[in-house]
């Protein structure tokens, strides 16, 4: 009585079940992992672009906007890619907070796109 439930069993049909809950398991992840690794790397750009706000704030520039960009390395890791900044201070404030930024995340000078900023 014991045995007959277990040699009853359909073990193909079981497992043609169980390889179509992957399958479907692996549908619906996807999507999720994509936008996943979109969130990562928004959080991160943001992350990026509080950075030099902040050092800019440190070096008194009060009118500084950033936008920074990310790319994924081959490791999988975003980095900073590209950081716009816009702002009215002068080449020596723009120095010093350029060196902060090449030093502090490893952007390149041609990496940091200036935009100049017109008070009125």
């Amino acid at each position: 009585a014991l045995i007959k439930p277990i040699r009853a069993f359909d073990y193909g049909s079981f497992k043609e079940y169980f390889n179509e809950l992957r399958s479907d398991g692996e549908e619906f992840s996807d999507p999720l992992r994509e936008t996943d690794k979109n969130l990562s790397r928004i959080i991160i750009e943001e992350k990026y672009a509080a950075y030099i706000l902040d050092k800019g704030a440190a070096l008194g520039i009060a009118d500084l906007e950033v936008s920074v960009t990310a790319r994924c390395s081959a490791d999988g890791y975003w980095l900073p890619d590209r950081a716009y900044i816009t702002t009215g201070a002068d080449s020596a404030k723009r120095g010093k907070l350029s060196f902060e930024i090449e030093s502090g995340l490893g952007l390149a000078p041609e990496e940091l796109i200036w935009g100049e900023r017109n008070e009125r």
